[in-house]
């Protein structure tokens, strides 16, 4: 049977919705827990808002979902509060019915009218820019380094630990020291959730020289063929970032590291050679105002003449799951 637009409802989420959003985003994603764990810790964080949480309605049914969390990035040198969707899901009987485009709108509205100037994602490169999403507006950057070339005891005078919520007003400070001048750089919650990943898989590391935070990196474990991988790496400075590593790749066994640093991140030129920013096709950005449009396009311009570097986002603990 078709189902018509007139037999859907899209309403903000309830918590009685949350049961069935959970088994929504296991089905939706080939029974897996991944973007349904992301969805559950969104809601734990103080940027949550539960207006920006939607779900499409079926003869009573929850049948699609659209979660859009608020955070605030690096811009073009300021502050830009956005929306990051993710995730979204259509259970697999309703899809290709134009319930995502519905949930979708329904969001980017609702988040216009609140005063969010762009959002952005990582999705489906064919699906995404038919509803306005550009392609190419950030992506990844990195440094591969040599573990042979870090000196064994770069991290002698480092006392090392992990988070604490205490630590939280400083790391929050060593983020806007060291990537603040990043483009899309994702700003910091004051809350240990933030610095502390869901995942056992992921270790995260607070670093202090004569009682200062000078660094902070989450490191991913090996599982099965996966070697382990550093997922964030924030240093305060050049001999910081050293230090860092030299403590990644002894607790890591790794050969080489891939730092995620960019070329604008503090500690970028620690290790000889410049990070390298490459723009990823599945790293989309929507303006929602003319401001946010005004905004987007002096980036993308800036980008095109080789005047500033392609942003960089390190996504936050609730991407660990």
């Amino acid at each position: 049977m078709k189902r018509t637009r007139e037999m859907l409802t899209i309403r903000h989420e309830t918590r009685t919705d949350h049961p069935a959003v959970g088994e929504l985003n296991f089905v939706a994603f080939g029974c897996r827990m991944d973007e349904a764990n992301v969805a559950i810790f969104k809601r734990n964080l103080p940027s949550f808002d539960p207006d920006l949480s939607l779900v499409a309605v079926h003869d009573g049914r929850v049948v699609g979902h659209a979660l859009f969390n608020p955070q605030t990035i690096r811009l073009m040198d300021q502050d830009v509060r956005v929306t990051n969707l993710a995730p979204v899901a259509v259970h697999p009987d309703f899809q290709k019915q134009g319930i995502g485009r519905q949930l979708i709108r329904a969001g980017h509205e609702i988040a216009r009218e609140k005063g969010y100037l762009l959002d952005m994602l990582l999705g489906h490169t064919t699906y995404y820019p038919k509803l306005g999403y550009l392609v190419n507006a950030f992506g990844a950057s990195s440094v591969t380094v040599n573990v042979g070339d870090i000196p064994a005891n770069a991290d002698a005078d480092m006392v090392i630990a992990a988070p604490l919520p205490t630590d939280v007003p400083a790391l929050v400070a060593l983020w806007e020291h060291a990537e603040a001048r990043v483009d899309f750089s994702v700003r910091p919650l004051d809350t240990i959730l933030e610095w502390v990943s869901p995942n056992p898989m992921v270790s995260a590391f607070v670093y202090h020289r004569e009682d200062h935070v000078v660094g902070y990196a989450r490191l991913k474990g090996a599982w099965g063929e996966r070697p382990a991988s550093v997922i964030c790496f924030i240093a305060a400075d050049e001999s910081a970032a050293r230090g860092m590593a030299a403590h990644l790749a002894r607790v890591s066994g790794l050969s080489t590291l891939d730092l995620p640093l960019h070329p604008y991140s503090s500690g970028a030129a620690a290790f000889g050679e410049l990070p390298v920013a490459n723009a990823w096709e599945a790293a989309m950005v929507i303006p929602y105002t003319e401001a946010g449009a005004e905004l987007i396009e002096a980036y993308y311009r800036a980008g095109a003449i080789d005047q500033r570097a392609t942003g960089r986002t390190m996504w936050g603990t609730a991407f660990d799951v």
